[in-house]
């Protein structure tokens, strides 16, 4: 509150009332209380998202391992398998050409 000192001129003399009323005291204090609780529960988000996300690297980084060595393990028998084929279809081939042999041989007699 301003009050004027009378026996001041016009311009002079004024002063600011120095009390503090306990109303603003407390609301001065309960907004002051909000917004460290606010930042506090904003802090403990962030740390918990933190947690989460470090939480679901370490599983997707886990989980790529297997996945990498389950992939290794399917190519290497992939390559066995393909390997088999090749000496069976050989097999085959070799079976043929001794038929076809055979073959030739048997009319060339007849």
């Amino acid at each position: 509150m301003i009050k004027h000192d009378p026996c001041q001129k016009i311009h002079q003399g004024w002063h600011l009332d120095k009390r503090i009323s306990l109303a603003h005291f407390f609301a001065t204090f309960a907004f002051a209380t909000a917004i460290v609780s606010y930042q506090y529960a904003q802090s403990e988000r962030i740390t918990l998202v933190e947690q989460q996300a470090s939480k679901h690297e370490a599983v997707s980084s886990l989980e790529f391992a297997g996945i990498g060595a389950r992939l290794k393990a399917v190519q290497e028998r992939d390559v066995a398998f393909k390997v088999e084929i090749i000496r069976r279809l050989e097999r085959i081939e070799d079976g043929i050409d001794r038929h076809i042999e055979t073959t030739l041989n048997h009319t060339r007699e007849n």
